[in-house]
């Protein structure tokens, strides 16, 4: 199999991250040349199983196990383990898994720190456990080694603050927030911790507790654009899309092209009502990140407002393959095939919404006259 440029640029810093902790290279092309063969046998494999059409997700899922696996044999080869063997000293080897772990190798950081529990007293081992087991979609496995080190070093700012962002993946949203309350305490200057904290307010809607945390990670960290968005995108959720896009203008500043850009500004020039400059930064959003179904809802609203009912249908039926059963895009589709006179399909469409949504009858109760007139169904009937 030709590997991705993307597999080909891990393999090249693994390489260099070999270099710089043992100080000797590592054979890239012989590592290229076994990922590859790895890869084939996995895919012959797995098209003998399923004999189905395979896409560019499965191959580098393919890529990426055939990666670790060769990793992991060499590992295995060098005697490099848990017990630290080929590591002149333990700051070598945190700087190893931590390279790992960045490459997304993270089985292979396990393998290196050791599976069982002979390090549980060194914390910076403990954390590196942690974000491995973070890295393979282990939240509840991660949180239970930052915890541990945060009982045992209490000062320690990034147990609590890793902690909290895998309280965060569980949904326990009142543990995140005291973990980052915690890990503010230890460092008061720590963006990411007022910043997480903001994002923790944001997924509850609590919108005016969320804006000052995001306004503090701003001031200690002006750079972090993430920071501006989230900022923006709170007073848009409470109604205030003029100081929204004042606080965006802090982000176009950093990073003009940034993918939520065109989003977020779309989303605010629709709650002002300028509805033409909503369609061009939609356009543009849809275009970098066509996978957003939400944008296409918002970018149909928009051009129903407009009276593009053909364009308006178009991103309708869309998001009726992928949710069908939505109630407010379906409210969109009527409203949509009633604009164009599409009597008979807004009937049809008009009762499959009111299976989902039976207050919908009186919501609709007008155009239902018109559409009985045009089809000549007597007024009596009921549904």
């Amino acid at each position: 199999m030709q590997l991705s440029p993307k597999t080909h640029q891990k393999i090249m810093d693994l390489c260099q991250l070999c270099l710089e902790v043992f100080k000797q290279p590592l054979d890239g092309a012989a590592v290229v040349a076994a990922v590859s063969l790895h890869a084939d046998q996995l895919l012959s494999v797995r098209v003998f199983e399923s004999q189905v059409h395979q896409d560019v997700n499965l191959f580098s899922w393919l890529e990426h196990q055939a990666l670790q696996t060769e990793i992991n044999h060499w590992l295995t080869e060098n005697d490099i383990n848990g017990l630290g063997n080929q590591f002149s000293t333990m700051a070598q080897q945190k700087q190893f898994i931590r390279g790992l772990i960045q490459l997304g190798l993270a089985e292979s950081a396990l393998s290196c720190i050791g599976r069982g529990q002979q390090r549980k007293d060194d914390n910076q081992l403990m954390l590196l456990r942690g974000l491995a087991m973070s890295a393979m979609g282990m939240p509840e496995a991660a949180a239970e080694c930052f915890q541990t080190v945060a009982l045992i070093a209490t000062e320690d700012h990034q147990a609590y603050f890793y902690l909290a962002n895998e309280y965060m993946k569980l949904g326990k949203h009142a543990l995140a927030l005291k973990a980052f309350d915690d890990a503010i305490a230890c460092r008061p200057d720590l963006p990411g911790a007022w910043h997480n904290k903001g994002i923790t307010y944001y997924q509850l809607e609590n919108f005016e507790q969320a804006i000052p945390l995001f306004e503090k990670a701003t001031i200690l960290a002006p750079d972090n654009i993430g920071s501006w968005i989230n900022l923006s995108k709170c007073y848009l959720a409470i109604k205030q899309p003029q100081t929204a896009l004042l606080t965006l203008k802090n982000a176009i500043i950093l990073h003009e092209n940034h993918p939520e850009l065109d989003k977020t500004i779309g989303i605010i020039y629709k709650q002002l009502g300028d509805d033409d400059s909503a369609i061009y930064h939609l356009n543009s959003a849809i275009n970098k990140t066509p996978n957003e179904i939400e944008l296409y809802q918002v970018r149909a609203e928009v051009l129903m407002k407009l009276k593009n009912y053909d364009l308006a249908l178009a991103d309708i039926e869309f998001l009726n393959t992928i949710e069908p059963y939505d109630s407010e895009c379906c409210c969109l589709k009527f409203e949509a095939l009633f604009a164009l006179q599409r009597y008979r399909e807004a009937e049809s469409c008009f009762y499959f919404l009111v299976g989902i949504n039976p207050l919908a009858y009186s919501r609709y109760e007008q155009e239902l006259n018109t559409i009985r007139q045009h089809l000549q169904i007597p007024s009596c009937q009921k549904l």
